[in-house]
């Protein structure tokens, strides 16, 4: 796939990019009144797409964004725009607004529908075998369970991670830890795997993650304050691109030494066997 997409989809075909046009008087652009949901494919196959459904469709209820298109046909849309891009190993992202409204906060019942692909973003192997660094910012995100075109603090503070050579945002609010800009965190205390209870955005990846560790490990979901990450044993976030992508620095200090631990190494391991499992599944059922 070329490094930028020639074709999306829009409300109700798939169209040239350079093609596509929203009214300006849509809510998503004049009041940032609009969900997000970000998917990807391992190889030509959709991953965990049911999953990703249910939660778009419970943020559409909480937003009041109806009707939206059923299960089958929003992945018949997706598997359109994937072809019209010839690609493979891309991140899909879809985008239901408020539509055009000529009533100012009042929804016309008319959501606009949006859908690209684009290559996944790079990470360098380094980040999975040495592990990443973190920043903490006091911020908590509204509405957090679900998943929103809300990313101003993430975007506005992007040069500091250029800054303090790191990779990621915490966000922190009241010493309590919640979630990273486009991740979730999670730790081990010895064989405890520990996520924030409340207030995060249930992730597909995490969700994944904690179905494997429960072979293994015990879970806890419990608030996570700042004076835990200094006492955890392994960290690491999750995310639909990234994976499990270990954390072996937060702020100043270091966690397991600066070395990725053994319990992150073995749900990293689980997850590409998944993987390698599920793409192989989903690609012999689309023959």
């Amino acid at each position: 796939m070329e490094e930028i997409m020639k074709y999306c989809y829009l409300n109700d075909r798939v169209m040239p990019l350079n093609k596509a046009a929203i009214s300006p008087l849509d809510l998503g652009f004049v009041r940032g009144y609009a969900l997000l949901e970000v998917l990807r494919t391992y190889g030509d196959a959709l991953f965990m797409f049911n999953k990703h459904y249910q939660r778009f469709i419970q943020g559409a209820k909480l937003l009041r964004l109806q009707p939206i298109p059923q299960n089958k046909q929003l992945e018949s849309c997706i598997y359109q725009v994937i072809k019209a891009n010839k690609a493979t190993d891309c991140k899909i992202r879809i985008l239901l607004s408020g539509g055009p409204s000529k009533i100012d906060f009042q929804l016309s019942g008319h959501p606009t529908l949006y859908i690209d692909c684009e290559p996944l973003p790079y990470y360098p192997p380094s980040f999975y075998t040495k592990g990443i660094k973190l920043i903490t910012l006091v911020y908590k995100r509204g509405l957090a369970t679900i998943k929103t075109t809300n990313y101003i603090e993430a975007i506005r503070n992007q040069p500091l991670l250029t800054q303090r050579q790191a990779q990621e945002l915490l966000y922190v609010s009241d010493n309590k830890v919640y979630e990273c800009s486009s991740s979730n965190i999670l730790i081990f205390k010895q064989n405890d795997l520990i996520i924030p209870k409340n207030d995060i955005l249930e992730g597909i990846t995490m969700q994944i993650v904690l179905n494997l560790a429960k072979k293994y490990f015990s879970i806890k979901r419990q608030d996570i304050f700042l004076s835990d990450l200094k006492k955890a044993n392994e960290c690491f976030i999750t995310s639909t691109t990234k994976e499990i992508m270990p954390v072996v620095k937060i702020d100043n200090f270091v966690i397991n030494k600066g070395k990725v631990g053994p319990n992150t190494q073995r749900l990293m391991l689980a997850f590409h066997n998944l993987v390698a499992q599920y793409s192989t599944k989903s690609i012999k059922k689309r023959r």
